[in-house]
């Protein structure tokens, strides 16, 4: 998945399962799929940027920041 997100180059949004996004996440921005480096919950939502090769996070947004926002 990683490598085809490479290959793209207009925006895209991915809706997935833990724990598999958070692994593409933490591969992505940092390389390596077990580093921690953002908490995932279930229901949340993570923005990525990329810039050339590099992606990196823009914001994470938890169930419960999103839930009040919708009401």
């Amino acid at each position: 998945m990683a490598d085809s997100l490479r290959r793209e180059s207009k925006s895209l949004m991915l809706v997935g399962h833990l724990p598999f996004m958070e692994r593409l996440v933490r591969y992505l921005v940092v390389g390596d799929a077990e580093q921690t480096i953002v908490n995932f919950d279930a229901a949340g939502v993570v923005v990525l940027q990329r810039d050339d090769d590099r992606w990196s996070i823009v914001c994470a947004l938890s169930p419960q920041l999103l839930g009040s926002v919708a009401r």
